[in-house]
């Protein structure tokens, strides 16, 4: 089944080069409808809909593109049942079948919405045209992502995976690593050119934002631009979903004394968030943490050495208990940080013990 996400597949000319973009709408050529099979290096995006039209105020409506969703049904379902028809045309027109089938029961590949806003040809483009309010997202794609649900190329997610556990550890070198410079920055009407590292890290606040955690988390398509690098991804362009704002300043470092036994610390952090501890540790001490009362990834915890930056703790970003053995006498912050940014604001309990 995991074949049939591949007509969604080959518009991504990252993890699909090769394949031609030939629009939205269909071409006026006998190519918009062919059915060569994997020969056909279309990307045919016009086969995923019908945008039935409709108006509520009386606009002018245009009918469907000649070649859409249904048309391409009915060829395809004829072609697999003939005989004489090769195997790999059929194997083509059945992947395509179960994708098709599946798209058009989304609303927004059904109809094209005219009104006085929305009176070009394509109307509201299937929903494309409309923004709304949640995520910076539009119409169309909240249905996809949201309502429908994607599956992501796994490389792909495991990459975007890395840059939201840098944002939420603000991690600008490691985000930085990330991209192919120079690039740009897209902010609704703004244009903001990225030449360099510094230049990066500079604009942290005006590129990393939590509306811009919450369109990668959610899976939205364009936010990020890649291409294929020798072993990953890298990232060529950034595309602020409407209405985005840097995230609000961080708490101030809170100097707290840990003695034998534990004490605990309770907190709550909203998007792009993070709270520190900062502790005087001894050489030869350990210092545990554990975060708790909260569901899922939204947290994770992990101690670093003030001066120079390391992290001194092992495990995964979102760990829960993490211990760490202190080297060097001086200052450790316990980190707890937000890895989410979808959500509403995250409350947690912290619990720190110390032992030598």
């Amino acid at each position: 089944m995991n074949n049939t996400v591949w007509p969604d597949d080959i518009k991504n000319p990252t993890t699909h080069p090769g394949f031609i973009n030939d629009g939205d709408s269909p071409p006026k050529t006998k190519q918009a409808g062919q059915n060569i099979g994997y020969a056909d290096k279309r990307m045919h995006k016009y086969w995923h809909y019908k945008d039935v039209p409709f108006s509520p105020d009386g606009t002018k409506t245009f009918r469907a593109p000649p070649v859409n969703a249904e048309t391409q049904i009915r060829r395809f379902t004829a072609a697999i049942s003939k005989p004489g028809v090769s195997d790999n045309i059929k194997s083509y027109d059945i992947i395509w079948l179960i994708h098709m089938v599946g798209d058009i029961h989304q609303p927004q590949h059904a109809t094209a919405r005219f009104t006085k806003a929305f009176k070009t040809k394509e109307g509201d483009r299937g929903g494309n045209s409309v923004r709304i309010d949640c995520c910076g997202s539009k119409l169309h794609t909240y249905w996809d992502g949201e309502v429908v649900g994607d599956s992501p190329d796994p490389k792909v997610a495991a990459f975007m995976q890395r840059v939201l556990t840098a944002m939420g550890q603000r991690d600008a070198d490691t985000l930085a690593a990330m991209f192919r410079f120079p690039i740009t920055v897209q902010a609704g009407p703004l244009t903001i050119p990225i030449a360099n590292h510094a230049a990066l890290t500079k604009a942290y606040d005006t590129v990393f934002t939590p509306e811009l955690g919450c369109a990668i988390e959610r899976g939205k398509k364009g936010a990020l631009q890649l291409q294929p690098s020798v072993d990953s991804f890298v990232i060529t362009k950034v595309d602020e979903p409407a209405g985005a704002a840097p995230a609000a300043p961080r708490s101030q470092p809170r100097h707290v004394d840990v003695p034998s036994g534990q004490v605990q610390f309770a907190g709550t952090l909203a998007a792009g968030g993070a709270d520190r501890y900062i502790v005087e540790a001894r050489q030869g001490d350990v210092l545990q943490a554990r975060i708790e009362r909260f569901q899922g990834r939204a947290a994770g915890v992990r101690v670093v050495d003030v001066k120079s930056g390391r992290t001194l703790s092992t495990g995964l970003p979102t760990a829960r208990v993490v211990s760490a053995p202190v080297q060097q006498p001086g200052d450790v912050a316990v980190e707890v940080t937000r890895l989410t940014f979808c959500d509403p604001a995250v409350s947690y309990l912290l619990t720190l013990s110390r032992h030598r």
